[in-house]
Formats: structure tokens, C-alpha cells, sequence
């Protein structure tokens, strides 16, 4: 269970995200670059019993978002990349995982500019299924969202 808070407008965003998987460590970099700033994000997983705390600190401004997720899971190595275009548009990223030999696509939909963006990715790990829900507000409102892993 995991709770990511975000205030948007030039605020820092702090996330802390708590997993729990089987044995084998994830490092994932989020390098984001808006408005001539640069976010460096490091995600460090230890799995087996062990939590994760993720900080993610984000400076956005309506600009356009270019993040890069580098995981590698079971010698195996994941490249999704997400495309964010705010003011208004509709935000269409698409995130293509292999893990355990099995494909996870997943895909988020974002209406920005105080409507509500509902966004629900189904994953496929080890032959059990996770339904993760995220509920987002833009605009200058605060940005709760729940992550439910089910596994």
C-alpha cells in the first residue's frame, strides 16, 4: 500500500512507495527535465521482507515531461518511456514491461487542468494479477494517489 502525495506549481513532490517482491533488487532512475531544471529520481528496491522507500521530488510547470524508467528484473532489461504533454492535453503514456517472461502492458490516461484523471494499470506478475488505481488532481490542487498492490 502506498500513498503518493503530490502538490503541483513549482512545489516538490515527495513519494514514498513501500514494496515488497521475491528475492531480487530493482534499481530504477527517473531523470525528468522541466522548465530547465533537472529531477534526478532514484528508485531503490530491496525485495524479500524488506521495505523500499522511493523519494521522487518533481518540479512541474505546465511543461512537457520527459521521464525514462531503466529496470532491470531477472537479467532482463525494461525501457518504458514516458511521454507527458500538460496544458490541457491529453497525456497518453504507454508502458511495456517483461518480467518473469511474461509481457505487462500497461496504459495510463491523463485529462489535465482540473479534471480528474482516473488511471488504472493492470500488471501481470508470477500468474497472479495487480490492479493499481490511481486517482489524480491537477491544477495547483493537491495530488493524492493510492497505489493498491495486490499480490
Amino acid at each position: 500500500m502506498s500513498t503518493i502525495a503530490c502538490n503541483k506549481r513549482g512545489q516538490a513532490v515527495m513519494s514514498t512507495i513501500a514494496c515488497n517482491k521475491q528475492g531480487q533488487e530493482v534499481m530504477s532512475t527517473i531523470a525528468c527535465n522541466k522548465r530547465g531544471q533537472a529531477v534526478m529520481s532514484t528508485i531503490a528496491c530491496n525485495k524479500q521482507g524488506q521495505e523500499v522507500m522511493s523519494t521522487i521530488a518533481c518540479n512541474k510547470q505546465d511543461t512537457e515531461v520527459m521521464s525514462t524508467i531503466a529496470c532491470s528484473k531477472q537479467g532482463q532489461e525494461v525501457m518504458p518511456t514516458i511521454l507527458c504533454n500538460k496544458l490541457g492535453q491529453k497525456v497518453m503514456p504507454t508502458i511495456a514491461c517483461n518480467k518473469q517472461r511474461q509481457e505487462v502492458m500497461s496504459t495510463i490516461a491523463c485529462y489535465k487542468q482540473g479534471q480528474e484523471v482516473i488511471s488504472t494499470i493492470p500488471c501481470k506478475k508470477q500468474e497472479k494479477e495487480v490492479m493499481y488505481t490511481i486517482t489524480c488532481i491537477k491544477q495547483g490542487k493537491e495530488l493524492m494517489s493510492t497505489i493498491a498492490c495486490n499480490k
